[in-house]
């Protein structure tokens, strides 16, 4: 009976040591799967923001070739529209480029610019971009068109 009391009277400190390290390993999943979770929302986030983008653009687009189409002639289309223009919202041309806050847009901020220059003058390269800033980064998304003379 003494040799299994000697055996306990040994161990009194283990358990708290044991409690310990288990509790270390609890905090430290804990801390991993916070971490994940955080990275997937801000992930998420972003890859929202990168739709919302592209779908902006692909609008500023639409309108550059509803603008060319409507246009009494290729002329009066390209020195109406030549250079940076802002598009806000509502699908209105600004002369500010990007535009201005819109809280339509939130985030964003949309220019489009028409490039006339081609030599045959039969071309005009449109391109949209889109940026927007997330924490301290700022990002953008383009979207590139070639509309032509058709009429």
């Amino acid at each position: 009976m003494s040799a299994i009391y000697k055996h306990t009277k040994n161990n009194k400190g283990q358990m708290l040591i044991e409690v310990l390290i288990a509790l270390a390993i609890v905090v430290l999943v804990l801390v991993a799967l916070l971490s994940a979770a955080i990275i997937s929302v801000r992930n998420s986030r972003f890859s929202q923001s990168i739709v919302s983008a592209n779908q902006y653009a692909q609008e500023g687009i639409e309108k550059a070739r509803q603008v060319r189409d409507q246009a009494l002639s290729w002329s009066d289309f390209t020195n109406s529209y030549s250079g940076p223009k802002g598009l806000n919202s509502s699908l209105n041309w600004d002369v500010v480029c990007p535009t201005p806050d819109d809280p339509n847009l939130g985030i964003f901020t949309r220019c489009v610019d028409f490039d006339n220059s081609d030599i045959s003058g039969e071309l005009s390269t449109v391109t949209v971009t889109v940026s927007w800033t997330e924490g301290s980064r700022l990002y953008s998304s383009q979207a590139v068109t070639i509309l032509s003379k058709w009429n």
